[in-house]
């Protein structure tokens, strides 16, 4: 249900964020505009319809850190090279990116 406040038509039960003034989603950990986390004690439960399966059995629920990369240029590099190159130069960006991660403690997937 919409309520009126000194800042606008807000939802009861949503946030904004304290450092850029976006709105938070319910159940969102984090601003989805600048990334401040939103303190544990402040989280809203996701809206009602709103279906979380339970974990199973054996399965293990953790926060992760996703990193994405692309290497500009790399299909027509891929073209130009040979499988073996191509593999030799995604191996490399790949490790040196695990090595990144790595220097600042975190521990990179298996892939």
């Amino acid at each position: 249900m919409p309520v009126r406040t000194g800042e606008g038509v807000v939802e009861i039960g949503e946030l904004t964020c304290v450092a850029c003034g976006a709105r938070i989603p319910a159940g969102a950990r984090f601003c989805p505009a600048c990334g401040t986390p939103v303190p544990a004690d402040e989280a809203v439960a996701p809206g009602p319809g709103t279906a979380i399966p339970p974990p199973g059995e054996g399965d293990e629920l953790r926060p992760i850190t996703a990193l994405f990369a692309d290497v500009v240029g790399s299909t027509a590099l891929g073209e130009r090279l040979g499988p073996g190159e191509v593999k030799a130069l995604v191996g490399e960006c790949v490790s040196r990116m695990s090595r990144a991660v790595e220097e600042f403690g975190l521990v990179p997937a298996d892939s």
